[in-house]
């Protein structure tokens, strides 16, 4: 109290002073300015420092402020100051805020966690009916406690009431409603030296603690962990007896770990400094589960914690790729059985990696755990659950399988062999019992994950067959999980035989503890369903069962007794009576034990017969067997005569009549005489037109058998060519109505097998007057209606009809039937499941007799050309369809060339469509490369090729094709010329493919169809007659200095060489060009490696001549001050060189001096470095004769003269296409790859070694490791609001003119890190962009940001300015300040940043106080705006910061 207002106050009487204090309340609930009722409130505190009793006015200021805190609409500013200025106020209100409090946890004790509830009862909280207090009320009250506790924070003795809310507090932080929680947290932040002071709250601290961090909600478990923090950091930890006895329990680790791997990056922040601060204050020695302390050794185990703070500092708070990999051997350290700490404290610090904000750490860190080595492999023992819900999940993502050529159409992928290593690796370290633990867990992911990348799901399958395979670990629960994976689909047939084969070989380790059935029973099904497959892997499952022959013996006896009541599946007792067979020799006794009239024995024995085992057939030929297979089958047969019972054995009785020419099927034919083939007929024309399912399945089955009927015999068919073309015309031609999709399919398969009934009688006899108009309309409308199945039918009946009919006069018919067929087939995007339809419609129209009508109509070639184009583009990303577009017209020239038609060479499409299969681009899909090694599996587990029997010869095979068709052109027949010319005019004239003047010229995929062009040009150039040679050099000579690829050049100077060395009257080329140089390097380049080429050809007297010639013209160009032609020169010198080496020329003193000259230039050449960076001399070169292969003309040459990889056809993939008689008829021999040439392929940087060999690794050694957030030496502070313990300057960044989140992600990074106050962006979603988020790391958490329009930049800075801040722009004019030391920034300044190309527009350019610029001494007058932002606001933060 001031003396002047102490002397006035002690004037007054106590009536004036309650005056008084009545008015001045008075003033303070009237004045809206807080500034002058703060002033009212001083005094009236100074009335209650007096002795007057103001009890009366106390009163009614503690309702006024009860209305306040009632009111959301009021500020509470005045309130807080009252409660802190006035005697009793503060208890009584405290008092208030407890009691709502309490009554809210009355009514809303359900919204609590389970595991605070109890909590109520500890603080005699009882539900009651109170009347409802709303949670915004709530939250006012919580935030003006938080209000007043931060307000008096200094002075304790304003906020001890709140003591008797200490308890509350930690209890609505299990409330649901979140922002109650976070509200009850803040104030416990502000409280948290009472708490930690209190020996009577810890019990219910701790019991909060883990209870929010168990809590399902990510909100409870950040406030545990900050409560957590935030005890630990403020309590005397060492000597707390409570804390001490706490971390010797497992649970208290657990929870850590869980916020170590949690997503949060806050959390495993707040979790590895909770643990840094325990284990620095660890008293006793302890252990557990996954927590070990030895106090002997204290100072190994602080150390070793401290490398593993280190570390996740590294890897998952600050993530950089760089300290990553520096940090390896000590990572490698952590994951190794001597590491001090528990290997769970290592798969953590693993997972947090593998979430890591930068995709190159995630990556690093599962090469990390994939390099480790067998005998570290132990440390998974325990983590399969980190394996299957952390490690495998990452690593079997699909982009981490990235595939590299070997050969043509061969692949590797490192990454699918080292994942299935790593696994097969920790399986063979483990113990039985444990290797059964880790298959079934892995096994229980796969399932999980059975839609997932299927090479993933391979690599992982056949890492456990590896794993397991020699052993009988896996127990009868661990094989019920594998057999349920057989029914897990796969993209392709080769992927799904490919896993078959695997989970196969795994049941071979199954333990058998259930008994060789229930073994057997687990994979029967998939035995028969894919029988080729068991069949390879037969004798090993057939070795399990004969070490239990005992067991095997009593089966026998007990399916006998159980056959009849249906428990024991049919394709177990199929596949079992095959084993019986192959050990026993002789037939099982439930075999012979069957009533041949029982509707199952026909299914079991036609099941068994179908099933294509090994042993079906020798087992079912016995005698006795046979008899009661054809008396069964005869009962089946004669009970389901047009009822329903036909479709119920239909599938067997028809696949039955497709077995090879047995007795059974004889027998089987037999069943139908004239009378059943009627009854058949009759039922099917009389029941058409049933709306019926049943019955219209029914007739579906009866189709069938009279198509197999009519297919061993048309005899045995009692109805006419007439009658039934008569019947299907009328019957098919509309669908019965109300049709179900059930119906659609029936319908579909019954015109499928009419077709096939209509081409059996044609073929049989083709009626002179069948109307082939009709028949294509019948076709084309069926067609475009129909699906796959009755689509296949009708291809082949066309294909019949083809070879039939004459088509001469209905080629426009025939052409728009063709295009209506291939519509309706790509409007369905050629369906995978589809394949041989496609084929089948791909045969049709590649049918000798339509290829031979383009030749005669060019409106009916375009229309064949057309739809091979649509389908060639529908190829991209399909197999085997290029392939076999290719061997068909391959095929068809081999008919025109040994018929000697010249109807193949007249076709110009055909010319066009080589060209489209030799330079067609499929997907450079990693997945669609994978199929290869996926095939290499199959192959190594059964010596089977599968690739080669389901895709037929790899997609390279189409280049082969179509290469080979210009291979066999002959020079002496004039339609081969004639088809050599168009071809030739075709590539260099085409606008698709634009050979002289690239779209881009640096794009990789036209430079490789570029190559391939002149692949086919070069095959071409014997084709070129003397007075075709001065037009070609007209076109290829400007080539030369316009392609930009030194490997198409390579073909061009090739090509010119050759017609050079063809004719010699063009040599004068070379000469004139080199006496009288181009200015382009890229041209004189040429031009001589085409004069060395040259050089290379010659022979005798000749050769000698023009060496000299040659000579003298190129070695003054290997003294050019110009690079490029310096190095091209000294290379085409060192190839002369080598070349002279070879010869003897003594007698010839001229080339004998040059010939000196040659070999010091190679010699002083070869001294530098220059080899070791450039191919050079004979690297070079090649012949143009001797390299005039297929091998070399299709990449051989490129790969040897190039450093890149280039696409080449090696001679494998020839030799596979092409038998040694059809290679004879070629006029270009394959040749073979030359690899003995020096190749110096690029090579990048490795990175660092990973090796994870405990011999490597010196556990006790240590190297320093860089780390930024330092959680083991700094103690975390916690705010109530993120960021705000950072001591920031007064520094306004406006970035909302920089439009990249690159950049914005980099300027929020550096404004955090330099303690910039806020930074302002155009648009604020910009933060969740993954580029701005990726450089951003987490800075966009911490920096305070706001959003600010472009058009709101001058309103913006005008309020800054109002506010006291200078306005400074980074730009330079001609008034800019240069920055440097001798600049000062006002305190509050605001820095604006300009656009990344045009700077800082005018207008608000003439709103700034100043401008600042970096001086720039460089060329370029401009930095990255990250980079000058990162200066100049360094600059103000070392200023003020």
């Amino acid at each position: 109290m001031t003396s002047t207002l102490e002397y006035l106050l002690g004037d007054l009487s106590d009536q004036k002073r309650i005056e008084l204090a009545l008015d001045l309340f008075l003033k303070v609930s009237t004045e809206e300015s807080f500034e002058a009722t703060q002033s009212f409130i001083d005094i009236l505190a100074e009335l209650y420092h007096t002795d007057c009793d103001l009890s009366s006015v106390t009163d009614q200021i503690f309702l006024y402020c009860i209305d306040r805190l009632n009111d959301e609409t009021s500020t509470l500013k005045d309130v807080i100051s009252l409660y802190s200025q006035i005697p009793d106020l503060s208890t009584r209100i405290t008092g208030f805020v407890k009691e709502i409090t309490v009554v809210y946890l009355q009514n809303s004790s359900l919204s609590l966690l389970p595991s605070f509830k109890p909590f109520l009862s500890f603080l005699n909280i009882h539900q009651e009916q109170k009347p409802e207090i709303s949670k915004e009320l709530v939250i006012r009250y919580l935030t003006f406690a938080y209000d007043v506790l931060l307000q008096n924070s200094d002075d304790r003795s304003k906020t001890r009431y709140f003591a008797e809310m200490d308890e509350l507090f930690l209890v609505l932080q299990g409330d649901t409603e979140f922002d109650i929680a976070s509200c009850a947290s803040k104030c416990i932040g502000l409280r948290i030296n009472q708490y930690t002071e209190s020996v009577s709250l810890t019990e219910l601290i701790w019991n909060c603690i883990f209870g929010l961090v168990e809590s399902p909600f990510d909100t409870h478990h950040g406030l545990g962990f900050i409560l957590w923090l935030r005890w630990t950091t403020n309590c005397d930890v060492l000597n707390n007896e409570y804390f001490q006895d706490l971390i010797k329990h497992e649970k208290y680790w657990v929870l850590l770990q869980v916020g170590l791997v949690g997503k949060s990056y806050d959390q495993r922040k707040y979790s590895i400094h909770i643990i840094s601060r325990t284990v620095q204050n660890i008293k006793d020695s302890f252990e557990t589960e996954i927590m070990k302390w030895d106090t002997a050794n204290k100072n190994s185990y602080l150390e070793e914690w401290k490398r593993y703070a280190t570390l996740v500092d590294i890897v998952a708070i600050d993530t950089s790729i760089n300290q990553t990999e520096a940090a390896v051997d000590d990572l490698l350290k952590l994951l190794n059985p001597k590491s001090l700490i528990h290997i769970s404290w290592g798969t953590c610090l693993v997972s947090t990696g593998l979430n890591a904000s930068q995709d190159s750490v995630r990556k690093y860190i599962a090469q990390v755990v994939m390099s480790l080595t067998h005998d570290n492999l132990v440390i998974f023992r325990d983590s399969s659950k980190f394996l299957v819900e952390t490690y495998f999940p990452y690593v079997m993502q699909a982009y981490h399988f990235i595939t590299m050529p070997i050969k043509s159409n061969e692949y590797t992928c490192r990454h699918f062999e080292k994942l299935t290593s790593f696994i097969e690796g920790i399986l063979k370290v483990l113990v039985d019992q444990d290797v059964d633990k880790m298959a079934s867990s892995i096994f229980d992911l796969l399932l999980k994950q059975r839609y997932s990348f299927d090479p993933a799901r391979i690599s992982v399958a056949n890492g456990v067959k590896r794993g397991v395979e020699g052993r009988r670990a896996l127990t009868s629960a661990t094989l019920d999980k594998l057999s349920q994976l057989f029914y897990v689909a796969t993209e392709t047939k080769l992927r799904e035989e490919t896993m078959i084969i695997i989970f196969f070989k795994i049941m071979v380790s199954g333990r058998l503890d259930t008994g060789l059935l229930p073994w057997i029973e687990s994979f029967a099904p998939f035995a028969i369903q894919h029988a080729e497959t068991f069949k390879l892997v037969f004798d090993e499952m057939k070795a399990i069962i004969e070490s239990q022959l005992d067991e095997f013996d009593s089966i026998d006896l007990i399916i006998k007794a159980e056959i009849g009541s249906g428990s024991i599946k049919n394709s177990t007792l199929v596949v079992y009576s095959e084993f019986h067979y192959s050990i026993k020799k002789q037939i099982p006794i439930f075999l012979q034990n069957l009533d041949s009239t029982k509707s199952n024995t026909f299914l079991l024995l036609s099941d068994a017969i179908l099933s294509d085992l090994t042993y079906s057939q020798k087992l079912y030929n016995d005698d006795i067997l046979k008899e009661l297979i054809k008396q069964s089958t005869k009962s089946a047969f004669e009970s389901s005569i047009i009822n329903e019972n036909l479709v119920t054995f239909g599938i067997n009785l028809l696949s039955l009549m497709n077995l090879a020419d047995t007795s059974l099927k004889n027998s089987l034919y037999a069943l139908f005489t004239p009378s059943i083939v009627n009854t058949l007929w009759n039922h099917i024309q009389s029941q058409i037109f049933e709306i019926n399912d049943d019955i219209q399945n029914i007739i579906a089955v009866e189709l069938k058998l009279l198509v197999l009927v009519a297919t061993r015999s048309l005899s045995a068919i009692t109805f006419t060519f007439e009658d039934f073309f008569n019947f299907f015309q009328v019957s098919f031609m509309k669908p019965y109505k109300s049709m179900t999709r059930t119906g659609h399919l029936i319908r579909d398969e019954q015109i499928g097998e009419s077709f096939s009934l209509l081409s059996i009688f044609l073929k049989a006899s083709y009626p002179k007057d069948f109307d082939i108009e009709s028949y294509l309309g019948l076709v084309y409308k069926h067609f475009v209606a129909a699906s796959g199945y009755s689509r296949k039918r009708i291809c082949e009946c066309f294909h019949k009809v083809i070879y039939l009919a004459d088509l001469t006069e209905n080629i426009e018919t025939l052409a728009d039937t063709l295009s209506g067929m291939w519509d309706a087939l790509i409007s369905d995007r050629l369906i995978a499941s589809e394949r041989s339809l496609h084929f089948g419609y791909i045969e049709l129209i590649l049918n000798r007799k339509i290829l031979d009508l383009t030749s005669k109509s060019e409106a009916f070639a375009k229309v064949i050309e057309n739809i091979l184009n649509s389908i060639i583009i529908q190829a991209f990303a399909r197999r085997s369809i290029l392939p076999f577009i290719a061997k068909h017209l391959f095929d068809y020239q081999t008919v025109s060339i040994e018929s000697k038609s010249s109807l193949f060479f007249k076709c110009e499409w055909i010319a066009r469509i080589i060209v489209v299969l030799f330079t067609f681009l499929q997907i450079d899909d990693h997945s669609f490369k994978l199929e290869t090694i996926m095939g290499k599996i199959y192959h190594e587990y059964t010596g089977v090729n599968i690739y080669l029997n389901t895709h037929g010869l790899g997609e390279e095979a189409s280049r082969a094709y179509a290469i080979g068709m210009v291979a066999r052109l002959d020079v002496n027949i004039p339609s081969h010329c004639f088809f050599s010319k168009y071809l030739f005019n075709f590539i260099v004239s085409s606008e698709i493919y634009h050979i002289f003047v690239p779209k881009k010229r640096t794009d990789g995929n036209e430079e490789r169809v570029r190559i391939q062009c002149y692949e086919i040009l070069s095959l071409l150039t014997p084709f070129i007659k003397l007075e075709e040679v001065d037009s070609v050099f007209v076109i290829l000579e400007p080539a030369i200095m316009n392609e930009p690829s030194p490997l198409v050049r390579s073909f061009i100077e090739w090509i010119l060489t050759y017609l050079i060395f063809m004719y010699p009257s063009k040599r004068s080329f070379i000469m004139d060009n080199l006496s009288e140089p181009n200015d382009s390097p890229r041209f004189i380049g040429s031009i001589q490696r085409i004069g060395v080429l040259l050089a290379k050809e010659l022979v005798g007297k000749e050769k000698e001549d023009y060496l000299c010639e040659i000579i003298k013209s190129i070695i003054p160009f290997c003294t050019s001050n110009r690079v490029g032609v310096r190095h091209t020169s000294l290379g085409m010198a060192c190839g002369l060189a080598t070349d002279l080496e070879e010869l003897n020329f003594d007698e010839n003193l001229e080339l004998k001096a040059l010939g000196e000259v040659l070999r010091h230039v190679y010699k002083y050449a070869f001294r530098g470095d220059a080899d070791k960076q450039f191919r050079s001399g004979s690297n070079l070169l090649w012949s143009i004769s001797q390299d005039f292969t297929l091998v070399g003309v299709c990449g051989g040459v490129l790969n040897r003269i190039s450093d890149r990889e280039v696409f080449f056809i090696d001679e494998e993939t020839f030799t596979e296409c092409f038998s040694y008689e059809t290679s004879l008829s070629f006029k270009v021999p394959i040749g073979v790859k030359d690899i003995s040439v020096w190749k110096k392929k690029y090579n990048p940087i490795q990175k660092r070694n990973i090796s994870g060999s405990a011999e490597n690794l010196n556990i006790d050694e240590s190297s320093p490791l860089q780390t930024k957030s330092g959680a083991w030496n700094s103690v975390m502070e916690l705010q109530s609001e993120r960021g705000s313990q950072i001591n920031r300057g007064k520094l306004v960044v406006i970035a909302s003119l920089v439009d990249k989140p690159p950049n914005l992600g980099g300027i929020c990074r550096l404004c955090d890190v330099l303690g910039a106050e806020l930074l302002t962006l155009n648009d604020i979603t910009v933060t969740k962009h993954p580029s701005f988020r990726s450089v951003a790391v987490t800075a966009d958490c911490w920096m305070p940001m706001e959003e600010v329009k472009i058009k709101n930049i001058i309103p913006f800075m005008i309020q800054k300015k109002k506010e006291g801040y200078t306005l400074i722009g980074l730009e330079q004019t001609d008034k800019s300040v240069e920055l440097n030391s001798d600049l000062k920034f006002p305190e509050k300044s605001v820095i604006l940043l300009g656009t990344e190309s045009e700077g800082i527009p005018g207008p608000l350019l003439a709103e700034l106080d100043f401008c600042v610029e970096i001086k720039q001494v460089g060329v370029i007058r401009s930095m990255n705006i990250q980079t000058a932002t990162a200066v100049i606001v360094h600059a103000y933060s070392s200023q003020h910061c």
